[in-house]
């Protein structure tokens, strides 16, 4: 299924992105995807999670210098983001309609990033 819409996403973009198209691209019954994910809302909200770069940063994954005060870190973060970005083009599609839409699993995308970002920060925060 996810397969699928980054496939649709990739190549017709968003506005293509219907749930009977889907389940054409995927092969399979619309009522999977019901079944699966309880709907377009559910399919879309597990498809943003896998392609975002901030939703999959893990905190083991997170090991800043305190030497620098985590600027080393940020540079490093900032830049595995942006390369990330760059090289994801479902992901750029998901940018786009991110800011041209307003639909729950978006809104969810910017709000767990959010989420993420303060939980970075207190990695570089000064202690004192």
């Amino acid at each position: 299924f996810l397969d699928a819409v980054g496939k649709i996403l990739k190549t017709k973009g968003y506005s293509s992105l219907k749930i009977n198209d889907i389940a054409s691209v995927a092969r399979v019954d619309k009522k999977m995807i019901y079944t699966y994910f309880g709907g377009m809302d559910g399919l879309m909200g597990e498809y943003i999670r896998s392609q975002d770069y901030w939703s999959n940063i893990t905190p083991e994954s997170l090991m800043p210098s305190p030497e620098d005060g985590g600027k080393a870190f940020a540079e490093k973060l900032l830049h595995a983001q942006y390369d990330y970005v760059f090289g994801n083009k479902e992901l750029q599609k998901l940018l786009l309609w991110r800011l041209s839409e307003s639909r729950k699993s978006l809104k969810k995308m910017t709000e767990t990033q959010e989420e993420n970002g303060e939980l970075l920060f207190k990695f570089i925060a000064d202690p004192y």
